[in-house]
């Protein structure tokens, strides 16, 4: 995976040496599973993302997941270190893409930009919130402005879907309410006072929430745990066991959570005899949302279903119902440019 627009903000590392940690500190915890968390085996048996409790990759060491035999112990004393938020999408709850969430640090062409990038989502225009991804890179930012902001061209980056759930709108009230899935987005309205997007029939507010999905085609994004605990309490007084949970990744479990290592579930006083290396619900997704709505700048899906249910747009424009307007098309792959309603090669 090629991190160009990305390197401006990886961590700077105060080196002490550059020796991985020992596979033995988590033979000695009998909280070994080496299918999963040990690169030798992992890398040997070719385990896929589901299969693996932690990475092998260079630049594993970025996004502190490591598996434990690759982990640079310079990580345990790092000056500025980012983290990376890690995202779920679609209805996902433990798998999730790490995301750039930030302009550099000596970012200042553009205050707006700046501003845009950085400001806490309220969803009240999907397509400034919606995250992208450069194609050919597979780095992905928490909306359009952080990709420029990092370098990254308009016509490189891809967005993901929008979906919105609607969960108030349980099909059951469908018949009493009079309606259907085609009449719902004339209806749909986002209130400033509520800050969420909404369905007001008959003067009764029916909130929806907005979620995101990574498009199908985006293969080369960077996956990651989410939703698992990565940290000690502040008043854990034991420092070699925080460095460690920090160090590595081998992601454990028990009833309640999941815990980026053994040592993240003993700083957090979770008993190791407690501990699981599986999950048994970790990829199992939930029912999917409701009512799916395909991002306009996605070009390469294409539902003509969909496009049936709202008003024509002329050439090169497709309609947006979050806003009731026409809005253009523009090919997410550089170099390539609309013909004939695809995209092809320039």
């Amino acid at each position: 995976m090629n991190f160009q627009y990305a390197i401006r903000i990886v961590p700077v590392f105060l080196f002490v040496g550059i020796h991985a940690l020992d596979y033995y500190i988590l033979e000695n915890l009998d909280m070994n599973c080496p299918s999963r968390d040990y690169c030798k085996l992992v890398e040997q048996h070719g385990n896929s993302f589901e299969d693996r409790s932690c990475e092998c990759d260079s630049m594993c060491n970025a996004f502190r997941d490591c598996c434990i035999d690759r982990a640079n112990l310079s990580t345990l004393i790092s000056v500025g270190t980012k983290k990376y938020p890690c995202i779920t999408f679609g209805d996902q709850n433990k798998v999730g893409v790490y995301i750039v969430d930030a302009c550099p640090e000596n970012y200042k062409d553009s205050y707006n930009l700046l501003s845009r990038c950085q400001v806490v989502d309220s969803f009240s225009n999907p397509l400034e919130a919606v995250p992208v991804t450069v194609v050919s890179s597979g780095i992905t930012y928490k909306n359009r402005h952080c990709a420029e902001c990092n370098g990254a061209s308009r016509s490189s980056f891809q967005s993901w879907l929008a979906h919105l759930n609607c969960v108030a709108l349980d099909p059951t009230n469908f018949k009493r309410l009079q309606i259907n899935e085609s009449s719902i987005w004339p209806k749909l309205k986002y209130s400033l006072r509520r800050w969420t997007w909404a369905v007001e029939i008959d003067d009764e507010f029916y909130r929806c929430q907005m979620a995101f999905d990574k498009p199908d085609n985006l293969s080369t994004v960077r996956l990651c745990r989410a939703n698992t605990v990565d940290s000690c309490p502040p008043s854990f007084p034991r420092a070699s066991v925080k460095r460690l949970c920090g160090a590595y990744s081998a992601v454990v479990y028990d009833r309640e959570n999941s815990y980026k290592n053994p040592h993240c579930a003993i700083c957090n006083y979770k008993r190791v005899k407690d501990l699981n290396c599986l999950d048994t619900e970790l990829f199992m997704r939930s029912a999917k949302v409701r009512f799916p709505f395909t991002l306009l700048l996605d070009t390469d899906r294409h539902n003509e279903t969909e496009v049936a249910k709202y008003p024509l747009c002329p050439a090169g424009q497709r309609y947006d119902p979050f806003f009731k307007k026409c809005r253009t098309l523009v090919c997410a792959l550089p170099g390539y440019k609309r013909v004939n309603g695809e995209c092809r090669k320039d």
